[in-house]
């Protein structure tokens, strides 16, 4: 389960490289087109030139965690200097904010969602606040009076903490129903080998057909009756292995003369189960049993 867990946050940190280069891509390609800007496309420079570092890094380290909070730290201020240079407090920029928090609940489990949802609160909130005082550069043209602002920010800051909450609760769920699965299938795979192995442990012959004949299952004792191998009765049915039983399938108990594979002369001794019919799929199965 912890060689699952690594690799699935490698293959999210992958995605989180193209989901990156597409959000950027796509929303710088449309601010420059409405508004042309050397500051936009040095920064897209910047996000292919880390998304490149990233991808290399996946390749030669095997810490991913540090990885998944060194990528998203890294990337909340790359949203913070678009939303400087996209209008500030206008920018829709900020939306990338919410998209960060939801890959940082799947990549970094539940303190990765709030960690990043108290990241961008703060750094959203000291971004805002230090250029309406001017203590930075801004691209915003007109500012909304201190009160307007704050609440603006608020605003911002309840959104990021319940999209947090909410990613969270579901990739936790997500997370729970891979394990369930994870242990049913194994559980599963347990029961159908155990199952083998007592079905060819069995000294009668046993071979399960569905209502048309064909072999689903032939054991180990029904090979050696026979002659024909498990792979070449699953590849056939019933009546070719036994030529004399089409006639005689009615009974539940009867006795047929055949030849072995080997031309070797055997009576053989029938049990045949009734047939059991699956309405939902139409399929249906029996079973015999020989000596």
């Amino acid at each position: 389960m912890k060689e699952m867990g690594i690799m699935d946050r490698r293959k999210w940190l992958l995605r989180l490289i193209y989901v990156r280069l597409a959000a950027f891509t796509i929303f710088v390609a449309i601010e420059v087109r409405r508004k042309p800007s050397a500051d936009l496309l040095l920064l897209l420079l910047a996000v292919y030139a880390l998304s490149g570092c990233w991808f290399a890094l996946l390749k030669l380290n095997q810490s991913y965690a540090w990885q998944a909070y060194a990528q998203i730290a890294i990337d909340l201020l790359l949203i913070t200097w678009t939303v400087n240079r996209t209008g500030g407090v206008d920018s829709y920029f900020s939306s990338l904010y919410f998209l960060e928090i939801v890959m940082s609940s799947i990549l970094l489990e539940r303190r990765g969602a709030f960690v990043a949802a108290t990241a961008s609160s703060v750094i959203h909130f000291a971004h805002l606040d230090l250029g309406y005082f001017g203590y930075i550069p801004t691209t915003t043209t007109v500012w909304p009076d201190l009160p307007s602002l704050q609440y603006i920010i608020s605003l911002s800051i309840f959104g990021f903490c319940s999209v947090g909450f909410l990613s969270n609760f579901l990739a936790e769920s997500w997370r729970k129903a891979g394990v369930e699965l994870a242990k049913s299938t194994g559980q599963i795979a347990f029961l159908q080998a155990f199952s083998d192995r007592i079905v060819d442990s069995l000294g009668s012959g046993l071979a399960t057909t569905d209502i048309e004949g064909r072999i689903y299952l032939f054991n180990h004792a029904a090979e050696e009756i026979t002659g024909y191998r498990p792979d070449e009765a699953l590849e056939t049915t019933i009546w070719k292995v036994f030529p004399g039983m089409a006639e005689k399938i009615e009974p539940g108990r009867f006795e047929i003369s055949t030849t072995h594979r080997g031309g070797v002369p055997i009576n053989l001794r029938f049990s045949v189960s009734p047939v059991m019919i699956d309405e939902k799929n139409g399929l249906g199965t029996s079973g015999a049993s020989m000596t």
